[in-house]
């Protein structure tokens, strides 16, 4: 009996790690086979058709949406100081290289004034010209084939060792999760054993 609880001891202590680095490799295992039968660059290449169909026929129904989206003040206002900054650097350096006599007639206030009735007509202009750039673009039969082209292009840059990289912090923490629920699997079922028995 004496050597028996011995070596039910002995075993005790082997059991939970047994089962810790089982668990482990499940993990490694079902990761391995995961990565290998299921490639996303597959799943999205088999899929273009109908990943481009859905696109298009979401921004066909939501056209007015986009456009007013786009076109509002406060999507103007977040490129009105590109503009603001292209137009100062306009009048203040390519005007005076290109046209010398013209700039000889602008000082720094008619420059200001200038280029603020500049951004006020550019204001009137961008919602109508974007609008209708957004509308014609929708509108253009190409547009499906143009997105097949450009998803196809970005799925062939997904190579699967770029996917395995994104996915390896999620897989070191599955293998630390399987490890320590193996270890505790183990060390409660070895404890239930070495009492009841």
């Amino acid at each position: 009996m004496l050597i028996s609880s011995v070596l039910f001891l002995k075993i005790y202590w082997l059991f939970p790690i047994a089962c810790a680095v089982a668990c482990w490799l499940y993990i490694i295992i079902a990761a391995y086979f995961l990565q290998r039968s299921v490639s996303l660059k597959k799943i999205i290449g088999n899929n273009i058709p109908y990943i481009t169909d859905f696109i298009s026929k979401t921004l066909a129904n939501n056209k007015e949406t986009v456009i007013r989206t786009v076109t509002s003040e406060e999507s103007i206002d977040k490129i009105m100081p590109e503009i603001d900054t292209y137009i100062q650097e306009f009048l203040t350096k390519k005007v005076p290289e290109q046209l010398p006599m013209i700039a000889m007639f602008l000082g720094e206030k008619t420059t200001h004034q200038i280029k603020e009735v500049f951004i006020k007509e550019l204001r009137i202009l961008f919602p109508k010209v974007i609008s209708q750039f957004i509308g014609t673009a929708m509108d253009d039969q190409r547009l499906p084939d143009i997105l097949t082209q450009k998803i196809a292009e970005s799925t062939d840059s997904l190579s699967d060792v770029k996917i395995s990289k994104a996915l390896s912090p999620a897989l070191l923490k599955a293998k630390i999760y399987a490890f320590v629920f193996g270890l505790l699997f183990g060390a409660l079922f070895s404890l239930s054993l070495f009492v009841f028995a």
